[in-house]
């Protein structure tokens, strides 16, 4: 994957140069416009951080988010599709993409519309009363020109090493109004990541830390995740982020399943995974949300299942953070 590195970049790069040279159109949105992206391949924390955006961005203003709904039905579709319209999800994860439908989960006032035509998507969002819409991983979209740019980094691997590849060269950091760090660990890592970044970008860097605290099953009930023995499978970019929280937050996992980004389990493959991790004294299976909703109903609640859901904070760089948001609100009005 790094060997493969360069040449995604420079396709990226020469799809870059295409839309600046007017060989290919951008388009100026027709509203305010954030977009929240990275550089790497692989998860960065992206969608809780959307969701996080347009819940301080919303009050009595409609967010709409724009997302291509990756492997869903809805990304293949001449049109965009609805997930949600101020009411929680519409669409299936499988019809409208597993990240849209989480966001219409978290998000429910908000308006979340699904089509890799992020320009057809914009102006359908203006049309249904949006005022500012939230470009969901849309760094390497070029036809649609965003206000503000929000890049996602892991604060552990802020210049992405440690992942498969780069989407783009870290030049293309200067082009970040703010540089978000996903799951800070502590002062002295955020301040080291600050000084790795510091010659790519003078943007504002803040830090986010997530906190898992309860497991939740297809009844609703909840239980801590601190002292409880499971068993945790996931479909992310980043799997090792997901099983090293529910570690810190006390949780013992006796057995992991990895999944690729976006790809449900098979019941065949999830039903020898219960079964070898009841066998090791998990008391319960858990997941992400993210791969919650691409569970069968009915399966889920008929297996000792449950999802953790996650809490993201900005703990690090709040003033810096605070500032921009100042800028954006403004920017709005």
């Amino acid at each position: 994957m790094h060997l493969l590195s360069p040449l995604y970049q420079t396709g990226s790069t020469l799809h870059r140069l295409l839309h600046r040279w007017r060989l290919k159109e951008t388009t100026a949105s027709p509203l305010p416009t954030i977009c929240v992206g990275n550089l790497v391949c692989g998860g960065s924390g992206k969608t809780p951080l959307v969701a996080y955006l347009a819940d301080c961005l919303g009050g009595d203003r409609r967010v709409a988010i724009l997302s291509r709904g990756y492997r869903s039905k809805a990304e293949k579709g001449q049109h965009s599709a609805i997930m949600c319209d101020g009411h929680g999800p519409i669409l299936s994860a499988r019809d409208g993409g597993d990240e849209p439908h989480l966001l219409a989960r978290h998000c429910p006032r908000a308006l979340i519309l699904v089509n890799k035509r992020r320009v057809q998507s914009a102006h359908l969002a203006k049309e249904m009363g949006a005022k500012l819409i939230l470009l969901d991983d849309g760094m390497q979209h070029f036809a649609l020109q965003p206000n503000w740019t929000v890049v996602v980094a892991a604060a552990d691997d802020p210049l992405g090493q440690r992942a498969p590849f780069l989407r783009e060269p870290l030049a293309q950091l200067k082009r970040a109004d703010i540089i978000v760090l996903h799951r800070v660990k502590g002062p002295e890592p955020f301040a080291r990541a600050q000084e790795t970044l510091a010659p790519y970008s003078s943007a504002p860097i803040c830090g986010t830390t997530l906190h898992l605290s309860e497991a939740i099953d297809a009844k609703g009930g909840t239980r801590s995740l601190k002292g409880m023995t499971i068993a945790a499978f996931c479909g992310l970019g980043n799997p090792e982020g997901f099983f090293a929280d529910l570690k810190r937050c006390g949780a013992r996992c006796v057995s992991q399943m990895k999944l690729p980004d976006h790809v449900s389990v098979s019941p065949k493959r999830l039903n020898q995974f219960i079964e070898s991790s009841l066998k090791k004294g998990a008391e319960a299976i858990v997941c992400t949300e993210k791969d919650w909703v691409k569970l069968d109903p009915f399966f889920a609640q008929s297996a000792p299942l449950a999802y953790v859901r996650a809490r993201l904070e900005i703990a690090y760089g709040k003033s810096g953070f605070a500032s921009w948001l100042g800028q954006v609100n403004k920017g709005i009005l």
